[in-house]
């Protein structure tokens, strides 16, 4: 699809229903601890290289508490910081131009906010599991996976492909992972 021509923005907007309509289906935080597939390997190398950071190993974090923990710390990794904003915006300046601005914050933030309604759940549930009652963990798990899904929604608006490094991301997240951050040349994933 071009950005540009006619059958765009419906287009876009047909990708972002399509999406919406696959949140409930997901399974978010149901494979925290486990074992990684090979398919989330895959997705873990295919973020990472995609953002230009190939460098960077991947941790898979067995632990909520741990977690946890990582996901507080202050010395993460500024290059990757920048790179998934680098691509955010790329992203949001291809979907600014193909449906408008302000049609696609309206339907942006319609998204995102029935999203927050279907992740919260699972995120205490999954903090349960782990046997931690910690209501700022459940809204930093939740809070994690709506901007992964914002980003699946802008590589969907933005006809992006199934290979965009935040594609990769979020289905480790609608697989049931928590992407956490990347420090110390470690990208961490419970």
């Amino acid at each position: 699809m071009i950005i540009g021509s006619p059958a765009a923005p419906f287009a876009a907007l047909s990708a972002l229903d399509g999406l919406e309509a696959s949140f409930g289906r997901q399974a978010w935080f149901s494979t925290l601890g486990e074992e990684p597939t090979e398919a989330e390997r895959t997705d873990a190398r295919l973020y990472l290289d995609g953002l230009g950071l190939g460098a960077i190993e991947v941790v898979w974090v067995a632990d909520l508490a741990a977690a946890r923990d990582t996901a507080r710390r202050s010395d993460w990794d500024r290059a990757w910081a920048e790179a998934e904003r680098a691509a955010t915006a790329a992203l949001t300046a291809s979907v600014d131009a193909g449906i408008g601005r302000g049609h696609a914050t309206d339907r942006f933030n319609r998204l995102m906010s029935n999203l927050s309604t279907i992740v919260t759940g699972p995120a205490a549930t999954a903090a349960a599991r782990f046997g931690l009652a910690d209501p700022g963990l459940n809204r930093a798990m939740a809070g994690a996976a709506i901007q992964a899904a914002f980003e699946r929604a802008l590589v969907a608006a933005a006809d992006a492909g199934r290979d965009h490094p935040l594609a990769a991301k979020y289905r480790l997240f609608a697989g049931g992972r928590w992407p956490l951050t990347a420090a110390e040349g470690s990208f961490h994933i419970l």
